[in-house]
């Protein structure tokens, strides 16, 4: 986690230095502003999270401690500290801690491309197929609570929106 705790929410640093297209020396952040975050193992994608990484000092933070932030091993990955009643961000990726877990850091642009063009698909593929079964689904309800005796713990009322909310927020990948 952030000794300094003056990084912005949800994001991370990783300190250290890469050359740049022009064979200059520029800090990993520079270059590499968002960076693909998992660790092992990643059962499900939420596992995973795109996160933006810290390229300069934050206006907040002094000098002394950016220098500090600075003086890690390349490779180290400083957590942020999280907005009050949000989980830490080790433990959103991959259900982590800090007890020593490695993590797999992708930041390669064409795999990141590659993976919000992924996300994108994702989300218009599901929103086509469920749509129509959604609108089915949702209708067929309406017809079956109208002809039931409706009364609000009917069986039959309860198996259907459990359906109904389920398939709401399958199509709903933010």
């Amino acid at each position: 986690a952030d000794p300094t705790d003056q990084l912005p929410p949800g994001t991370i640093f990783i300190p250290g230095y890469v050359g740049n297209m022009h064979g200059a020396r520029e800090l990993f952040g520079a270059r590499y502003p968002r960076i693909f975050l998992s660790r092992s193992p990643a059962l499900v994608p939420s596992d995973a999270k795109l996160l933006e990484v810290v390229h300069k000092k934050p206006s907040s933070m002094t000098q002394e401690n950016w220098n500090f932030l600075c003086s890690f091993r390349f490779g180290t990955v400083v957590f942020s500290a999280p907005l009050n009643g949000m989980p830490p961000l080790p433990c959103q990726v991959g259900e982590g801690d800090l007890d020593g877990d490695l993590y797999l850091c992708v930041f390669a642009p064409m795999i990141l491309q590659s993976l919000d063009r992924s996300k994108s698909r994702a989300k218009n593929e599901l929103r086509v197929c469920l749509a129509p079964a959604l609108s089915s689904t949702s209708s067929s309800a309406t017809e079956n609570n109208t002809e039931q005796a409706s009364t609000e713990d009917s069986p039959a009322e309860d198996s259907t929106s459990w359906l109904i909310d389920a398939q709401k927020k399958c199509l709903d990948l933010s």
